[in-house]
């Protein structure tokens, strides 16, 4: 196994396994109601209760990490003919390139698994400042909505330019 790979398969389990813990940290400090929306003028005006935000957000990282791994899983065992990629005829031309193609693509799944964990645990600190600090506002945030977007933006763009370089890497 690549030293890559690993690191990247340990940031998914530690982000995951994070994102889990932070959710039962936040669970512990939140009030009864949690704000779920705001106004224009910054003001909730729709709530949830503390129980059923806990059970959606941990199903929500549950099942995103589930579908990522199923994902990841899947995209081995397509069939060459399946696998729609810049320089197919250099990624599948034989079984070596076939494997550092999906060396590739399992750690750009892996990848996208990190930032969701991530980016969920930074939704669950924002709404917990929110709930737990008076002189915290909603827009004091609104720079975590534009560093997600750039994050998803870069992942979803690294993958195309990646397979363009036909340059082999080390399993």
């Amino acid at each position: 196994m690549r030293p890559l790979f690993l690191v990247i398969r340990l940031l998914k389990i530690l982000s995951w396994l994070g994102a889990l813990a932070f959710l039962l940290y936040s669970y512990y400090y939140l009030p009864d109601q949690i704000a779920i929306h705001y106004n224009h003028e910054g003001v909730p005006d729709n709530f949830l209760s503390r129980e059923s935000f806990f059970y959606i957000a941990a199903g929500f990282i549950i099942l995103v990490n589930v579908i990522l791994s199923l994902i990841g899983r899947l995209v081995l065992g397509l069939p060459n003919q399946a696998i729609l990629v810049p320089n197919a005829n250099h990624w599948l031309a034989n079984k070596t390139s076939r494997e550092q193609l999906m060396y590739i693509l399992r750690n750009w799944i892996n990848a996208l698994a990190v930032i969701l964990n991530v980016y969920t645990m930074a939704m669950l600190f924002i709404t917990l400042r929110l709930h737990t600090n008076q002189r915290v506002f909603l827009s004091d945030f609104t720079w975590i909505l534009f560093a997600g977007i750039a994050l998803i933006v870069v992942w979803v763009i690294y993958l195309p330019i990646r397979l363009r370089f036909k340059q082999t890497v080390e399993i």
